[in-house]
């Protein structure tokens, strides 16, 4: 009987890890929408971040951040102003806001999601996203069906 309890709790254990180690699948609850403004974006309140990475995987754009924190809450927004530059393609500017409610210093990595579906009706045929305080271009093209 020990045998058996010992056998039925391991498989429990397996069953729990392989449900929980899912990091690879994102949760459409943690995509976030973009935040259309028609304030500059020198007008958006933003406290000190650093962005990692970026990279878009279908229309998710995924931004790897990080930040002092640890023991507070914290918000982010991506903002885009609507405009495109006459160019081909498109180029977009765009601002990453991020409020962090917290004051204790610990190095925080975080990843943000947020659907780009917004922009389809401009970058229909690709987009080049130039996001604030990033280096590098960020392409954009809309994944076929």
């Amino acid at each position: 009987m020990k045998t058996k309890n010992q056998i039925t709790f391991f498989l429990m254990i397996l069953l729990f890890i392989g449900v929980s180690c899912n990091s690879s699948r994102t949760s459409t609850a943690n995509i976030r929408p973009i935040t259309t403004t028609t304030l500059t974006y020198d007008e958006i309140a933003s406290d000190p971040f650093g962005i990692d990475t970026v990279y878009m995987q279908k229309k998710t754009m995924i931004v790897a951040i990080n930040y002092g924190g640890g023991c507070g809450t914290c918000e982010a927004a991506l903002y885009y102003n609507g405009i495109a530059a006459l160019s081909m393609p498109p180029q977009l500017s765009m601002k990453l806001a991020f409020i962090d409610n917290d004051k204790c210093r610990a190095t925080i990595r975080d990843t943000l999601y947020f659907d780009m579906s917004e922009i389809e009706p401009i970058a229909h045929n690709g987009a080049i996203i130039r996001l604030q305080n990033y280096d590098h271009a960020i392409k954009y093209n809309i994944p076929t069906p």
